[in-house]
């Protein structure tokens, strides 16, 4: 798959993460890494701001890839790989030629842009608490 999308790098959350990897192992680390992915995926869906839709191509290009495990280090790439999803996201095409004006609101009631980074922005103590809970599960502990 060719990748054309637009993906969040996080930079806080990997340095916690590191820490965490190190104290339970990397196998449980990124199966937990990966449950957060999804979840912000679906934040991003479902939670105002929005990702867009109009004919269901962006959202179906969603993707949250398998964890890559290098070391004892673990990361996840997601986001959208379609074509469109970086000028969606940032609410203008990259040489700021043209600005959504109107993001379609047959589907959503709330699109918008940054329809991803504000959810990792705004909630990284959501999604970490996600990694947590499921390596605490995985483990034989209770969540919080």
């Amino acid at each position: 798959m060719k990748d054309t999308g637009f993906y969040l790098e996080t930079a806080d959350f990997e340095k916690k993460f590191e820490e965490l990897v190190r104290s339970v192992g990397t196998k449980v680390a990124a199966e937990g890494l990966f449950s957060a992915g999804q979840a912000l995926m679906t934040a991003a869906d479902d939670e105002i701001p929005q990702t867009p839709y109009k004919t269901g191509d962006l959202r179906a290009s969603r993707l949250v890839k398998d964890p890559v495990i290098t070391g004892d280090k673990v990361s996840v790439s997601c986001g959208y790989n379609s074509i469109y999803a970086a000028y969606q996201h940032e609410g203008e095409r990259k040489d700021h030629s043209h600005k959504v004006e109107n993001y379609t609101r047959t589907q959503v009631p709330g699109p918008g842009p940054k329809f991803l980074e504000k959810k990792m922005a705004g909630n990284a103590k959501r999604f970490m608490a996600i990694v947590a809970d499921y390596i605490r599960e995985k483990l034989g502990g209770s969540p919080r």
